[in-house]
């Protein structure tokens, strides 16, 4: 697998990034909240731990090879257990830790600033700030909670019209992006379903 490609980021990203990034995905595909999809919680763990580890992190860079064990021998890395690694990740990344996590977070100050930096990243495009912000997760009643925060970020002057050219555009379509959005939740949600059953039923 290429780490940087399951956690989304750039060769050149900062540690924070990197962890960012992890948490985000660690909440989307976390079996204990989204079922179905414990191989790419899998992927995640294993990209994390080569992204967040310096010498590791080197020497995927320099020769492309994963290498899971703690030196440069590759003799111990294939000695790695992956099954006690992740089962020692699922159980240290539990739902209850992700809830509090998530009420901790939500209304807090780092919440308000992230949003406005994503939303000057995205040029004020809302509807993505779902797809990057931890803990965002779409509903009719979190897109109304972020979008007063927005609206409050640029009518206290803390975001520029001219850096959010987008903006205008997700307000005048919001009732449609909404729907959209909706049904883009709906459908992942019968998706993650259906994946389930079939894990269930093949004993994966």
């Amino acid at each position: 697998i290429n780490p940087y490609e399951v956690l989304g980021v750039d060769p050149a990203c900062e540690g924070k990034d990197i962890r960012r990034a992890y948490h985000k995905l660690c909440l989307k595909y976390h079996p204990d909240k989204n079922t179905g999809f414990r191989k790419e919680f899998d992927r995640v763990q294993v990209s994390y731990m080569v992204l967040s580890d310096s010498k590791k992190k080197a020497r995927y860079d320099r020769t492309g090879v994963i290498n899971l064990g703690s030196g440069a021998d590759d003799a111990e890395a294939e000695d790695f257990d992956w099954t006690d690694y992740f089962r020692t990740q699922f159980d240290a990344i539990s739902k209850e830790m992700i809830d509090k996590d998530r009420e901790e977070y939500q209304g807090s100050a780092e919440e308000r600033e992230d949003i406005k930096k994503e939303l000057v990243a995205l040029k004020g495009d809302m509807s993505k700030l779902f797809e990057v912000v931890i803990h965002l997760e779409f509903t009719i009643e979190q897109e109304k909670r972020v979008f007063e925060i927005c609206q409050e970020l640029i009518d206290e002057g803390e975001i520029s019209d001219k850096s959010i050219p987008k903006w205008n555009t997700y307000v005048l379509k919001r009732d449609q992006n909404v729907k959209k959005m909706e049904r883009k939740r709906c459908r992942e949600e019968k998706a993650a379903e259906k994946v389930e059953k079939k894990r269930k039923e093949t004993g994966e």
